[in-house]
């Protein structure tokens, strides 16, 4: 079964009023495993007249690059609307071997950090996405691989998975299909398929 690690980025946390500015996802087939920069990729920014951001988000998103990389293809009209995202998706995902099932939903085991509080549910909000993807119940979150119920008094974020996975380069890029490789790169690791 294959894997699509998905990762948002957002104007915020707050689900009603923040947006979905980024949406990345590569898909991994644990059949047929491939080096990373070899992933089938996904990435779309979404347009929207007027950003609402949230004061933390905005300054991370400044610092990683991505606002000022949304702001210039804003300008050159290369953004998503967010009424398109979806089938955009769904068309990614067909073209890399997924049947739609008899509702025309492609199914997806997701995987992310994170993502069954935070990416699915802002997800699922943006126009369209229930009608043409739909996730299992179950997602691969490499929290669950990294984390030591011992010791730990919250769950690791992704820059500490990513130091207790080894890694040499621990920093979390912010930008969806880095983020989203990340998390393959952590489940590899792990020899989990």
């Amino acid at each position: 079964m294959k894997i699509v690690s998905i990762d948002i980025e957002t104007t915020g946390l707050d689900i009603n009023l923040c947006q979905v500015i980024e949406i990345g996802a590569v898909i991994e087939d644990p059949v047929n495993i491939v080096p990373l920069e070899e992933l089938p990729e996904f990435r779309a920014m979404l347009h929207y007249d007027t950003l609402h951001w949230e004061e933390v988000a905005q300054g991370l998103h400044k610092e990683s690059g991505l606002l000022e990389e949304w702001e210039a293809a804003k300008a050159q009209g290369l953004l998503t609307q967010p009424e398109k995202v979806a089938s955009m998706f769904r068309s990614f995902l067909i073209e890399n071997g997924f049947v739609p099932g008899d509702e025309g939903q492609v199914v997806i085991l997701a995987a992310g950090k994170n993502f069954t509080r935070f990416d699915r549910p802002r997800l699922e909000k943006l126009p369209e996405w229930k009608a043409n993807i739909r996730f299992h119940n179950w997602a691969y979150d490499p929290c669950a691989y990294y984390i030591d119920v011992k010791t730990d008094q919250k769950p690791p974020d992704l820059k500490e998975c990513k130091r207790r996975a080894g890694l040499i380069e621990t920093k979390v890029i912010h930008k969806a299909v880095p983020d989203a490789k990340a998390i393959i790169e952590l489940l590899r690791i792990k020899n989990i398929y």
